[in-house]
């Protein structure tokens, strides 16, 4: 990824495991790092429910466990009460929990 995006943990991580590494390509999409990590152009850090179903992709064991991110979903002080935003809210977390295992929260 671009060293331009700041603190993203994969910028911090990734060298820490391939220090020795060339940098051949950089890109900031999820999608393109998938194709060219598929096609053989070298390592990437993606998210399990990208990586794990790319066909030609292998999950690597890394001597520091990988970067790990929260969720969050903000909603306005004045709407938190309101009945259709309440059971958005519900319905996102619920969903996500059911991903829970996609997510590597599981």
């Amino acid at each position: 990824m671009s060293e331009s995006l700041g603190k993203i943990p994969d910028v911090e991580w990734l060298p820490q495991i391939a220090a020795r590494a060339r940098v051949a390509v950089r890109t900031n999409g999820r999608e393109p790092m998938v194709t060219m990590a598929a096609a053989g152009l070298g390592l990437t850090c993606l998210p399990r429910f990208l990586g794990d179903r790319a066909p030609n992709l292998r999950l690597l064991p890394t001597p520091v466990p990988g970067p790990r991110r929260q969720l969050w979903l903000g909603v306005h002080r004045d709407a938190r009460s309101v009945p259709r935003v309440k059971a958005s809210a519900a319905f996102l977390a619920e969903g996500i929990g059911r991903l829970a295992w996609a997510l590597g929260s599981a």
